[in-house]
């Protein structure tokens, strides 16, 4: 009787055991997603600041349709 009990309590305990390893495998993996997720919007919003501040320096007059640009005027707001 005792064998018994100690044979679904083993099965028990491996089967808890197995279920926490994969909740902190999974936790991991999770954690490591969410940094790379994290990186990617950073780089993201950082392209998004570059791109406007070029085109906010060069003051643009709402005015003209069409806008031409020399590349030195361009070059030389993009080395500020």
């Amino acid at each position: 009787m005792k064998l018994i009990i100690k044979k679904v309590i083993n099965l028990k305990a491996r089967k808890l055991n197995n279920t926490m390893k994969k909740f902190i495998t999974d936790v991991i993996l999770l954690k490591v997603k969410n940094e790379d997720l994290r990186r990617i919007i950073r780089i993201k919003k950082n392209r998004r600041r570059r791109d406007k501040s070029l085109f906010n320096d060069l003051k643009i007059n709402d005015e003209i349709k069409k806008v031409f640009f020399k590349f030195n005027k361009i070059q030389t707001i993009r080395d500020r």
